[in-house]
């Protein structure tokens, strides 16, 4: 029986969405990023990403992360490599 990879959430940001919101309304507030923070409603902070993602300005996106441990079986059945990745965008130089 062949076995299959195996993943596990290990840690994550725990509000990514109101970290998101925060990075990109911070460039353009006067306020401290902790009011920001405490400040922005659901509402706000739902029209803003969709606003940021419409106009493709995603790297506020980046301003979350989720880290998984992964496992993968060879041939041997045996567990070859335990990786910690975090999930990120690639970026493209220009």
């Amino acid at each position: 029986m062949e076995k299959k990879p195996e993943a596990k959430l290990i840690d994550f940001t725990k509000d990514p969405e109101r970290n998101v919101a925060v990075a990109a309304r911070l460039c353009y507030s006067s306020k401290e990023p902790e009011a920001l923070f405490e400040e922005m409603s659901k509402e706000e902070i739902e029209k803003l990403i969709r606003k940021v993602i419409d106009m493709g300005h995603t790297s506020t996106l980046e301003h979350t992360y989720f880290y998984f441990h992964i496992v993968y079986y060879l041939k041997t059945h045996r567990p070859e490599t335990h990786l910690l990745l975090p999930l990120i965008r690639q970026h493209h130089l220009r």
